[in-house]
């Protein structure tokens, strides 16, 4: 049986590996770039350097929204952890005036037409099958063993 623990060191073992892996992808980016230039191959060059200057930016921008890139208090940075509050009160405010509003939600309901749904659902043969079986084990087990 798998606890919580274990899920934990496994979601930090995979942390762990992609952090490699993206190190690793950076590091051949790097790498090109110096035969793109030795050997004077310009569409390397451009391809390489769009790689290293994109994979730099995305790791700042993915540290910088948990914590102080190299302990450097920029005033943009750590914004999850200083205004978490703020974005949990923007968001709470946004699924209900978007997801819960009444009209909103009946207008959803309406499109959706779950009865029709069901019914094309049921029409196949197969699907029929499933919940007539279902019904059978599950609510008439006696007739099920007969």
């Amino acid at each position: 049986m798998e606890t919580i623990i274990d899920r934990d060191i496994a979601k930090v073992k995979a942390l762990k590996k992609m952090k490699r892996n993206a190190l690793g992808l950076l590091g051949v980016a790097v790498l090109l770039f110096i035969i793109a230039i030795y050997f004077k191959i310009p569409m390397l060059q451009a391809f390489s350097e769009a790689a290293m200057v994109g994979g730099i930016a995305d790791w700042f921008a993915v540290v910088a929204l948990f914590r102080h890139p190299m302990g450097i208090p920029i005033w943009h940075t750590a914004i999850i952890p200083t205004k978490k509050n703020e974005i949990g009160e923007n968001l709470g405010n946004f699924v209900s005036e978007e997801f819960l509003d009444r009209e909103k939600l009946e207008i959803k309901l309406d499109e959706f037409n779950f009865a029709t749904k069901a019914s094309d659902w049921l029409s196949k043969e197969e699907n029929a099958n499933k919940i007539a079986n279902a019904v059978a084990v599950n609510v008439i087990p006696e007739f099920y063993e007969r």
